[in-house]
């Protein structure tokens, strides 16, 4: 069955926003203090109500609880000049899920680096962070998960950049996502590695196809480390799809939810658990000379979460999409999608959970909401 991208009514929409929640609340006693809440990142979804557009900017960030609980989710979606024609106005669709955790063992340090991706369309930088001087305990599980990204096209270029193209037009992208990994501890010291990938494809623009060599591309990676009592386990996910073009608006149905599914096995006995998110890729056309494609929907999110307290087993669905269905199209869609999501398992049982996902419509361009569980 075909994903259904938004319908012209959703132009009305705009600015519409809705807020899901579910799960339970923390119970602490008199005499005790509450502990810090943590948000966990759960990914983005984002379409665009008319036609498929280069991205030229594209961030999703989830931002550290305030004192009352409450936190931001930094949002935003760029195309290339026909998602800012004032002539046939664009509405971006977004859905954002999010977790929010309460537990006595549970502690979380949020940061961001901010990196510039160059032609090959990769950047990555090592890290190494002294638990003790961001206020982190030794725990069971010391780990790491993504919080967020930002892509910006609009940025200074090489100075052999070619003067024909605007480069706040943004690229068709060929492969893309982020990642956290190569984590171990030693000593009190927590070493990773964070990477951030865009790589753009030629496609049908010739000015924009010999800008390629020179592109510079300013991103930011956010991440949060995490030091709890408890268990954690992980897994891997790959699906693939093959969209042959039948234009106008090709049938672009999602990939086989089992491929897109991960079963983890935890530890039984363990009462709450948080999925994490640490890596995930989309490659587009690997067969297809590479190119890029101007895309209509981007999802890369967690759709679902079970989890059995008394198996200590868990289901994560994610919601990876990407089309091109639009009155204007340019050749097939070759899809390719990896990941890499974790589960925390807390050992406190005064633990609690919410899970929720803010969702609608907004204009073009950067925006910010305020989550209040």
């Amino acid at each position: 069955m075909a994903r259904q991208l938004p319908a012209k009514q959703g132009a009305l929409l705009n600015g519409l926003l809705s807020v899901v929640l579910s799960g339970s609340l923390l119970v602490v006693g008199a005499c005790s203090q509450p502990a810090s809440p943590v948000p966990i990142w759960g990914g983005f979804d984002y379409s665009w109500e008319r036609l498929s557009h280069r991205v030229s900017f594209l961030q999703s960030t989830v931002g550290q609880a305030s004192p009352d609980g409450s936190f931001t989710l930094e949002q935003g979606m760029i195309g290339g000049p026909w998602s800012m024609s004032s002539a046939l106005p664009e509405v971006v669709h977004f859905r954002s899920p999010w977790w929010w955790v309460q537990s006595s063992s549970l502690q979380a340090h949020h940061d961001a680096i901010d990196l510039t991706i160059g032609p090959t369309g990769l950047a990555r930088e090592d890290v190494v962070i002294s638990l003790e001087s961001v206020g982190l305990d030794k725990t069971d599980v010391v780990t790491g998960a993504l919080a967020g990204l930002r892509w910006d096209m609009d940025v200074p270029q090489h100075p052999e950049f070619p003067s024909e193209y605007d480069p706040a037009e943004g690229w068709t992208p060929q492969a893309f996502g982020a990642g956290i990994d190569a984590i171990t501890l030693d000593d009190g010291n927590l070493s990773f590695s964070l990477w951030l990938q865009f790589r753009a494809g030629p496609l049908d623009r010739e000015d924009m196809n010999e800008a390629l060599d020179y592109l510079s591309i300013g991103a930011s990676l956010s991440y949060v480390v995490l030091s709890a009592d408890g268990a954690y386990s992980e897994a891997h996910v790959e699906a693939s799809a093959w969209y042959p073009i039948d234009p106008p608006h090709s049938d672009i149905p999602e990939m086989d939810p089992s491929q897109r599914a991960a079963v983890i096995s935890g530890t039984p006995g363990l009462p709450v658990a948080v999925p994490l998110l640490r890596s995930w890729q989309f490659v587009l056309n690997r067969e297809l000379d590479e190119e890029g494609r101007y895309l209509r929907a981007l999802a890369m999110a967690v759709d679902s979460f079970d989890y059995s307290a008394d198996t200590g087993e868990a289901r994560v669905g994610l919601d990876a999409y990407c089309s091109h269905s639009s009155v204007l199209e340019e050749g097939e869609l070759q899809v390719e999608f990896t990941a890499d999501v974790g589960l925390l398992q807390l050992e406190s049982p005064s633990s609690s959970l919410l899970s929720g996902e803010v969702a609608g419509s907004a204009d073009v361009g950067p925006f910010t909401e305020l989550v209040v569980p």
